[in-house]
């Protein structure tokens, strides 16, 4: 068996590694997933910088314990060099001390970048 290399990964296996990270709380990988002006959009209407959703993860102020894919669909985005994944999921997080399991969906926006996938935004809403 061989390994994928970056540029055999698609969009949704790009997904994959961010619920990873997410459920492992691993900062670092998570600066590596993202592109630098990532954006995250909450279901509240919040939004925050990469900086700031991963300095919350590091601090233990958003745990996310697990990430469940229920349903993944992935559409083109405006060039070949885009795509987007929505991953409806059951998640299990505590954020700011209260923690609860919600039917979410990440609605996340990823372009190529040498050879591989990072993600530019994510959208979260329920389903």
């Amino acid at each position: 068996m061989t390994k994928e290399s970056d540029a055999d990964l698609d969009p949704i296996d790009a997904w994959g590694g961010l619920r990873m990270a997410l459920e492992h709380g691993d900062p670092a990988v998570l600066r590596e997933l993202l592109d630098e002006d990532f954006v995250l959009g909450h279901m509240t209407g919040r939004t925050q910088s990469r900086e700031e959703w991963v300095n919350d993860i590091a601090a233990g102020r958003a745990v996310y314990h697990s990430i469940e894919d229920v349903d993944i669909a992935v559409e083109p985005g405006s060039t070949a060099a885009d795509a987007v994944v929505t991953a409806r999921t059951m998640t299990d997080v505590t954020i700011d001390g209260e923690r609860g399991r919600w039917r979410t969906a990440f609605r996340t926006a990823f372009r190529r970048s040498d050879g591989g996938w990072v993600a530019t935004r994510t959208d979260g809403s329920g389903w």
